[in-house]
């Protein structure tokens, strides 16, 4: 995803050819500057939003007259309004590839990658992106007192249910066991295994962190194995039952981090998901020692199970 101010003349953007009734692939031939002008949020019933001028088309469903069938037309901002039915995409075609890891180069301290036991991957695949949406949800990195990053933690307990698929993924993908860190944490020690993941962007703190953009250029399978990575260590799911075969409940991710979730919300939108709303939930806690009382502010992206648990 780019902003529009980003998207140069001969990049590829998807747009929706309504003979095939599908987003495809178009070169964009150029641009035309409209100068300043108002901007309106829109939103729809499933909590897509978006934010254009009063001259951006939307394609809208008009209902059927006596005399004929249902149309599609464009329409300009202006002249949509609430209750009006206007398309969204429900997913991309999946043209995404894996990428190509061989360029890596350790970039630590000292002369050339040292001496290590860790084995990296020369293209991405589903086992290492469930990794890298498990530390995105749960992981941080510990460093020397030179300001190296020498150690990878994932807050996984191993009382957790993800917690064996991560000690599995680990050793499939670098050949690392990990350790036990106090009471929650499993680590691996290994400064060639921390630098390779801030490559892939795997930086910022639980409050910065975001998914880097060359993720959404995956193919679908492993865009799903990064989120479910991701869900499996800090998301949960929410009033589960089964009727008549189908499940029913509420996929939760929860983090700190809003934009994290925004970016998350776009990624499961190209896979083809059905993500919610984002809520913002505050808490007022008092602190273990003292009275005082400190807020704690939390973001949830909520996923129904109809038609996304399949996935």
């Amino acid at each position: 995803p780019r902003a529009l101010a980003d998207v140069q003349t001969g990049d590829k953007v998807y747009a929706f050819d309504l003979e095939q009734m599908r987003p495809v692939r178009r070169a964009v031939t150029g641009f035309k500057e409209s100068g300043v002008q108002p901007v309106y949020g829109v939103e729809t019933r499933n909590h897509r939003q978006i934010k254009a001028t009063a001259n951006h088309p939307f394609l809208v469903l008009d209902g059927a007259t006596p005399e004929g069938s249902a149309t599609l037309s464009w329409k300009m901002l202006y002249d949509v309004h609430p209750g009006d039915r206007i398309g969204v995409v429900r997913g991309l075609p999946d043209d995404g590839t894996s990428r190509d890891l061989r360029a890596y180069e350790y970039r630590g301290g000292g002369t050339g990658r040292p001496r290590t036991s860790v084995r990296l991957p020369e293209r991405t695949d589903e086992g290492l992106m469930w990794l890298l949406g498990a530390y995105l949800g749960d992981g941080y990195m510990e460093r020397s007192a030179r300001g190296t990053a020498n150690r990878v933690y994932f807050a996984v307990p191993p009382q957790d249910r993800s917690r064996q698929k991560l000690e599995r993924h680990l050793a499939d993908v670098f050949g690392v066991a990990g350790r036990q860190k106090g009471p929650v944490a499993l680590v691996a020690s290994s400064t060639v295994l921390a630098d390779f993941l801030l490559w892939l962007g795997m930086t910022g703190t639980s409050r910065t962190k975001r998914i880097p953009g060359w993720i959404f250029g995956l193919p679908v399978s492993q865009r799903l194995a990064f989120i479910e990575g991701y869900l499996d260590t800090d998301g949960h799911v929410r009033k589960r039952t089964e009727r008549d075969g189908v499940q029913y409940g509420q996929l939760h991710f929860v983090s700190a981090n809003r934009q994290l979730l925004e970016d998350l919300k776009l990624l499961a939108i190209g896979c083809g998901l059905t993500p919610g709303k984002i809520s913002r939930y505050v808490k007022d806690r008092k602190l273990t020692q003292g009275t005082e009382v400190k807020e704690y502010v939390s973001h949830t992206l909520s996923m129904n199970l109809p038609g996304n648990l399949d996935a």
